[in-house]
């Protein structure tokens, strides 16, 4: 839900059981929390450092989804530091745009990322195939945290004379605000999108 400085008290108690009792896969989901924090905090050395162990332990035993994690916090970070096309690549290379894959069951960790990284660097039309996607998935059904997600990238996605109303759709998401990290990112999304319409009352909300 956002809430990093739990998730980091929770990581780093677990990683050291972890690694007194040799739980390493226990202690490489737990690494993974670390890294999408420093991801998401844009600590890149930290983020660095989480990854290269998950990638040393995961790679020889050829674990493709704890792989696949360590991308998805580098997209997280991309996305962090306002580099698009960067966070394109890395999402795409999880989940093409426009499907949504059968063997990588956590897409939606990389959905929103994908949609905005795409919409930033002028590829509209695969950020509209991709929530489409996700609505033909039913996506919004799964739990209330894919429905926020799915709200927001259908915004983000949208024809700006449709995106308003989307918009606010998202913020009326029930309990949207549980959701710390993807309700922040609505709001942000939201207020550049009225500051580029010269709302710029309603923008500073």
């Amino acid at each position: 839900r956002g809430d990093w400085d739990t998730t980091v008290a929770i990581a780093m108690e677990g990683t050291r059981d972890a690694a007194e009792h040799e739980y390493n896969f226990t202690h490489m989901m737990l690494t993974y929390g670390l890294a999408y924090v420093a991801a998401g905090r844009g600590d890149e050395e930290a983020l660095r450092r989480h990854c290269d162990a998950m990638t040393a332990w995961a790679g020889p035993r050829r674990l493709q989804l704890l792989l696949a994690a360590v991308d998805e916090t580098r997209v997280a970070a991309a996305i962090g530091r306002g580099d698009f096309e960067e966070a394109y690549q890395q999402a795409v290379s999880l989940t093409p745009p426009g499907r949504l894959p059968e063997y990588y069951p956590h897409f939606q960790r990389v959905f929103l990322d994908l949609v905005e990284s795409a919409v930033r660097t002028g590829r509209t039309v695969e950020a509209q195939a991709h929530v489409e996607a996700g609505r033909q998935a039913r996506l919004g059904a799964i739990s209330p945290h894919h429905e926020i997600i799915l709200a927001v990238a259908a915004a983000v996605a949208a024809e700006d004379e449709d995106a308003g109303e989307l918009y606010e759709a998202a913020l009326a998401v029930p309990d949207a605000s549980l959701w710390a990290y993807e309700y922040a990112r609505l709001r942000l999304l939201y207020g550049e999108w009225l500051r580029r319409r010269r709302e710029y009352t309603a923008s500073r909300v």
